[in-house]
């Protein structure tokens, strides 16, 4: 027997497991990693994932992403090192450390022992442990579903070596004059304490329904306004979305290019944009008189509220370019503490800055009745304090973007205060130039989402005031001023303390507070301090080419012979445009070495099978360790590939798993099956070269594998995995559903040989995809160790015959008109008919024998239909055919023998016989009609069927008993082994 038996009821999640002990015990991704690689090397990127939360659907599809070009390219010939990540820094791990606690925010962290120097100490012990926490579910989803990754020699962030690498790159910004200390607005989450980059800002919009308010500010008496001049009840009309700005207060901005009136309502005269007026006034007013923006400028104004004494001159109007008119009312309040429009006036102006808020977001205690309120608390009753005191013009609800915390979910505050940053807006162009050179699957993202994202590039706030994370390796002396950055462990050993902080090398711990306590001498006298910041997580993630390597300090050739940089292709979910994609970009710009990689394919959100987010609150989180047990990975891989587009939403529930399972899994499974069976039953003797096949069917399926095997090639080169796997399960249902169907009844060795050489290729082309139903077929038709240690399918341009696949196209579509018609009359396919004309096409015989078997027509003309007679005509495109619909007595006799047939193997089926099962057949039926159908055709029922015997009787056991009508006649058939 050459082939190994297949099990028709096959378990793929079984099989899956089975493949994994194999690839486990003869290690086989370590086989391929070494395997000969005469193209050089690949190189992909893996992005590093927090191992202190479950995964979940959204990572399998990454990973499914992320495997799919190592295991191509590996068969291509090129070796593809897989080095996996951890990522152990920041917020995410921070925030899950204070839910174990059950505590709240930087200062319940400093509380956790006896000082705040101890309590850190313990706290970055909990998060170094914590981020451990389900390493083991991630390593087993990982290798489950077949993402081959090297998970004995993974990268780790807060490992020495990768902090000194992190470093290294700091120090290089520094050097390059782009790392600067200011005071700026910067996105800020009062309950993490700690000022946000705009990337981290991108990752955590929401759209939200809050009220707004348009306030009347009080202009003093006796100003010139053009020809006119205020009065004791002349006001500025301004709108705001944050009333809890409003005690910070300074100025108020109109644009001097707009133009504004004022109108009277009941005796107040209020000021506003004309073109605001119909939206925003709903009374009946008076207009008063027209100005231009230019005329209100420098007119000053009643405080709202006069909590802290400004510094400077304040409360007077300025003009700015931001303010418009398409909403609001073309007057808007500044208060230089919150806001990076509002801050830049300020500077502009010499406006004086109003903190009324601490670093806990809230309000301080000089704001009197509302001191220790959160912001957003504040906000109603600043409302009912403005309508007590008669300057509350109306409420109005307001639906916008804001932003949220990406890890605590807490509502963002713009807040003025003095951060690190990198100078990216001075690399704006490098950006650009950089991202010339990628290619992004889809490919509008590269100048659309990220492109865009570049357009209107922040400089990069890295400082974080938390604990846990890559210390900012920056040093300040207090005396003088001057800074000095650390580039490298022996850089700090050059600190005037560093052996009574680290007195033995294995103490040595670079996170805080251990690195906060390092000194160094200064030049003028003084002593040179850490600035006490960490640094934004994503640094670590965005420097991972380097820091991997411990790159310059390791492997500097790697990095600098383009070796291992940049990255040939890199995958991850679309919003890392904002995040991973942007800070690998970012740091290869600042570095000058160019792009950072290749090809990227950006990848779509997973959503509920009603196109709902997945969450724990909705109870709609698929479990993919749960639908992996019941369907296989293979299926859920397949699912993503071949859904939809890669950056698309997928709706994914477990019917559309299962659909996987039924609409392309089976099928294959059931064409290898069909092979195995017969080739074993033919004793067949496997052979790899080409035919030299006269078969009309056989060179179509030629042709048709060798144009697969080309499209799907010149698809993945393009890192289009939709088109590369939709064209594979389009061959593999073409390949059962008509070349086998058209010829399993074929008893020629061509036939068995074709299909084992077509098999073994298709096994080659989903390797990649479906790593373990490949490995199973492919290991059993060739007796070799693994698909994966094989080389990629070639194609022959000789063998694709574009005449003959047009001509089996052109007689699969008047197959299918033909098929259309029977439907249309109620005439079931397994009634013959007489005669199929094709009225505009000229066919040779070959192609219309193959016409008259598939519609069951006894002749096929091309010809005109002839006048008279009972024939149905339709037209499709430029197809136009006739069917004679004339049922002879003979015809309804030979249609009545096929519905016996198809009794008989239906009845076989549910009985699970085998193929070569010959089994005895009884039948019971009072009608004449179909005991005479029987006797004519006995001889070609059994024959069709494999039966031994075919008998008119009673039989006392059976193995099935199955009923039907026919022409409404009553039959049993009742078979027996």
């Amino acid at each position: 027997m050459p082939f190994k038996p297949v099990n028709p009821g096959v378990s793929f999640p079984e099989l899956e497991k089975e493949i994994l002990e194999f690839w486990e015990k003869e290690k086989i991704f370590k086989k391929s990693l070494e395997k000969e690689a005469p193209q050089g090397t690949y190189v992909f990127y893996e992005g590093p994932p927090t191992a202190n939360g479950k995964p979940g659907l959204h990572h399998v599809l990454a990973r499914a992403f992320k495997d799919v070009m190592p295991r191509y390219k590996t068969m291509c010939g090129y070796n593809v090192p897989r080095k996996a990540g951890w990522d152990t820094h920041g917020l995410p791990v921070e925030i899950e450390v204070e839910k174990r606690l059950g505590i709240n925010g930087k200062q319940d962290i400093e509380k956790i022992k006896s000082t705040p120097e101890e309590s850190i100490i313990e706290f970055n012990k909990l998060c170094r442990e914590s981020v451990w926490q389900y390493k083991t579910e991630w390593e087993t989803l990982t290798k489950r579903m077949g993402f081959w990754l090297d998970l004995e020699n993974p990268y780790i962030t807060y490992d020495n070596s990768y902090i000194e690498s992190v470093w290294w790159v700091i120090s290089q910004a520094f050097e390059k004059g782009l790392l600067y200390k200011g005071h700026k607005i910067v996105p800020y989450c009062p309950r993490c304490g700690t000022a946000l980059s705009s990337h981290e800002l991108a990752q955590g919009y929401k759209e939200v329904e809050e009220k707004s308010i348009y306030v009347k500010f009080k202009l003093k008496p006796d100003q010139k306004i053009g020809d006119w001049a205020t009065d004791d009840n002349t006001y500025f009309l301004v709108w705001t979305t944050t009333p809890w700005t409003l005690p910070g207060n300074i100025a108020l901005a109109v644009n001097k290019n707009i133009k504004y009136w004022i109108i009277d309502i009941d005796g107040k005269k209020l000021i506003l944009s004309e073109s605001r007026i119909a939206h925003v006034v709903l009374n009946e007013y008076k207009k008063v008189g027209e100005v231009e923006g230019l005329d209100l400028l420098d007119l000053e104004y009643i405080p709202l509220y006069d909590f802290i004494k400004p510094e400077k001159r304040a409360y007077f109007s300025v003009g700015a370019d931001f303010v418009s008119d398409i909403d609001g009312t073309g007057i808007v309040h500044i208060a230089p503490a919150f806001g990076e429009d509002d801050y830049n006036v300020g500077k502009e102006n010499d406006l004086p800055i109003l903190m009324t808020l601490d670093k806990e977001g809230k309000m301080r205690p000089e704001i009197g009745k509302w001191a220790g309120q959160g912001a957003k608390e504040s906000d109603s009753e600043i409302i009912l304090d403005l309508e007590k005191k008669d300057l509350l013009f109306k409420t109005t609800m307001h639906k916008h973007d804001y932003p949220f915390c990406w890890r605590c979910d807490t509502a963002l505050l713009y807040y003025a205060k003095d951060s690190w940053f990198i100078e990216m807006s001075k690399l704006k162009k490098e950006l650009f130039e950089n991202n010339k050179e990628i290619h992004w699957v889809p490919d509008n993202i590269k100048n659309g989402r990220f492109g865009e994202w570049l357009v209107n590039v922040k400089d990069w706030a890295i400082s974080r005031d938390r604990y846990w994370g890559t210390p900012l390796p920056v040093w300040e002396c207090a005396q003088c001023g001057k800074q000095k950055c650390v580039s490298s462990i022996e850089d700090l050993k050059k600190s005037n303390n560093f052996s009574n902080i680290y007195p033995k090398e294995e103490s040595l711990d670079l996170h805080k507070p251990y690195i906060d306590q390092i000194k160094f001498d200064c030049e003028c006298g003084g002593e040179m301090t850490r600035s006490l910041e960490v640094m934004d997580v994503w640094l670590d993630s965005g420097t991972m080419p380097f820091s991997q390597l411990h790159y310059p300090f390791e492997n500097k050739e790697l990095i600098d012979d383009k070796k291992f940089f940049p990255a040939n292709y890199i995958s991850e979910a679309v919003d890392q445009t904002r995040g991973w994609f942007y800070t690998l970009h970012a740091v290869s710009t600042i570095l000058e070495l160019g792009p950072c990689y290749k090809n990227v394919i950006c990848l779509g959100h997973i959503l509920d099978g009603k196109g709902k987010k997945m969450s724990k609150s909705k109870g709609n989180i698929i479990d993919p360790i749960e639908i992996a047990d019941k369907h296989g990975f293979d299926a859920i891989r397949w699912f993503m590939y071949t859904n939809n587009q890669p950056g698309e939403p997928k709706l994914v529930s477990e019917e559309s798993i299962k659909d996987q399972v039924r609409r392309f899994l089976l099928i294959l499974w059931n064409t290898y099956s069909f092979f195995v069976t017969y080739a074993n039953i033919k004793d067949l003797k496997p052979e790899t070269s080409t035919l030299n096949t006269k078969n009309i069917f056989d060179r179509w399926l030629i042709s048709q594998k060798n144009q697969t095997i080309k499209k799907v090639t010149e698809s993945l080169s393009r890192y289009d995995i939709f088109t590369a796997t939709r064209t594979i399960e389009d061959f593999v249902i073409e390949l059962s559903t008509w070349y086998i169907r058209r010829n399993k009844k074929r008893e020629d060795h061509e036939f068995m040989q074709i299909l084992h050489n077509t098999l073994i290729d298709i096994s080659k082309l989903l390797a990649p995809f479906t790593p373990f139903v490949s490995e199973e077929i492919y290991r059993n038709l060739t007796g070799k160790e693994s698909v994966h240690l094989d080389s990629w399918p070639e194609f022959d341009e000789k063998l694709i015959d574009t005449a003959l696949d047009h001509e089996m196209k052109l007689i699969r579509d008047i197959i299918e008109i033909g098929h259309s018609i029977r439907k249309e009359q109620k005439i079931k396919v397994r009634q013959p008919l007489s005669e199929l004309r094709i009225i505009n096409h000229e066919l040779r015989m070959d192609l219309q024998s193959i016409i008259s078997d598939e519609l069951n027509v006894k002749s096929v003309n091309c010809e005109e239909v002839p006048s008279g007679g009972n024939w149905a005509v339709k037209e499709e495109g430029d197809l136009k055919i006739a069917l004679n619909l004339e049922i002879t007595s003979e015809l309804k006799s030979e249609g009545n023998m096929r519905e016996i047939v198809r009794l008989i193997q239906d009845a076989r089926k549910e009985a699970k016989y085998a193929f070569t099962d010959r089994v005895s057949c009884y039948y019971q039926t009072n009608s004449e009609n179909i005991k005479n159908v029987i006797g004519k055709y006995q001889e070609e029922i059994s024959r069709q069927t494999i039966l031994s015997s075919l008998s008119d009787g009673e039989i006392e056991y059976f193995d099935i008993l199955k009923e039907s009508e026919i022409d409404g006649d009553k039959i049993k058939v009742l078979l027996k082994k």
